[in-house]
């Protein structure tokens, strides 16, 4: 062939590649994620298809554009032993003999950006992917806003977790809590505050967390500190006999329960306990008697009172009066007894019928 026909066929050749290289440089480089939502700890795979024959070199950058500082590793097919390595890699990464890029051992700062760049004769192009890396839920935990939660006050539990794209909810004892009124949720459902904190609030709070690969749960017992209510004596009867036994009991909604104190007539401390036991009743057994409840936890007290009346039972009843008497006569007829606080009624007869005394007082005249 002369000299003419070489130039020719060079200057074709010139013209060609110019094409081909135009054509590549607008080009973008499919790639395919394997799997496409990877996990952390695991492995995934950039494949970019169509990988032509001729290809010189690829590179690969952990950013959207082919920045020298965000390279992570170039690969030339033809001799893979002089692959260079950028100041992105990791130690994670390997370049397959498809130019594909296996990342290994996924964390969550692998997530973003990745691009890859082709290069060789009448080749320039480049594609960009992106993808994100799901973090399983972990250490869930949920902490409150004070030690103790006294009923009336504010109380606030918080549920934290590690882990990507978690959203949350709360069960009751098991069961889908009810919101509203004073118990609200906030910041993604992972705040529950109990603007009034009431006793039926107290349960098992159970939070769940769940994402696109993983759920979890925790639960936090909440027991509510109120009290103590009004207290109340038993038995509230006022008179009781000379040398019974008398046992007062007090009780009072508390929690955690509380600690009572008996006085009499106010101030003298006779006891301590639900019940105050009285052996053998006397006269000077006589008074007021108060129980006082105390919550060491809520610094609460309540108090309540009886009166207690010891009396002497009526024994001796003796009638005393004439007789005989005569018809028209005035008579008086004297009742007397022991005992304390004697009332007195008289009947006509052998027993006290319906129909009401004939009279009352110890004299019938």
């Amino acid at each position: 062939m002369g000299s003419l026909g070489q130039a020719t066929l060079l200057a074709v050749a010139i013209v060609c590649s110019c094409f081909l290289q135009t054509q590549a440089q607008g080009d973008t480089i499919p790639i395919t994620l394997i799997p496409p939502n990877p996990i952390q700890g695991e492995s995934i795979t950039l494949r970019p298809e169509g990988v032509p024959e001729n290809l010189f070199s690829c590179s690969w950058f952990r950013a959207a554009t082919t920045d020298s500082s965000q390279r992570i590793v170039t690969y030339y097919p033809s001799n893979p032993n002089a692959s260079l390595k950028g100041p992105a890699y990791t130690w994670r990464e390997t370049v397959n003999p498809d130019c594909s890029l296996l990342i290994s051992n996924l964390s969550a700062n692998y997530s973003g950006n990745y691009t890859t760049q082709w290069s060789g004769i009448g080749i320039e192009q480049t594609g960009t992917t992106s993808f994100s890396v799901s973090v399983p839920i972990s250490d869930m935990n949920i902490t409150a806003s004070t030690n103790k939660s006294i009923e009336n006050s504010i109380t606030v539990l918080n549920c934290t977790s590690k882990g990507s794209g978690v959203s949350y909810y709360w069960l009751k004892d098991n069961k889908n809590l009810t919101v509203g009124g004073p118990i609200l949720l906030s910041n993604n459902n992972q705040i529950l505050t109990f603007n009034t904190t009431n006793r039926n609030d107290s349960g098992l709070y159970t939070c769940c967390g769940y994402n696109a690969v993983s759920n979890g749960n925790t639960s936090f017992k909440l027991d509510v500190l109120y009290g103590p209510d009004d207290t109340v004596i038993s038995p509230s009867t006022e008179y009781y006999p000379l040398g019974d036994s008398l046992t007062l009991t007090c009780s009072a909604e508390s929690n955690p329960a509380a600690q009572y104190t008996w006085f009499v007539n106010g101030t003298h401390e006779v006891g301590k306990g639900t019940q105050y036991l009285i052996p053998a009743l006397s006269f000077q057994d006589s008074g007021n008697y108060t129980c006082r409840a105390f919550n060491t936890e809520t610094n609460l007290t309540s108090t309540s009172s009886v009166v207690v009346q010891v009396q002497e039972n009526v024994t001796n009843v003796v009638i005393s009066g004439p007789h005989e008497v005569t018809e028209g006569a005035f008579v008086t007829l004297n009742c007397t007894s022991s005992g304390s606080e004697v009332s007195y009624s008289w009947w006509k007869g052998m027993q006290q019928s319906a129909n009401h005394p004939l009279d009352s007082g110890n004299q019938l005249n």
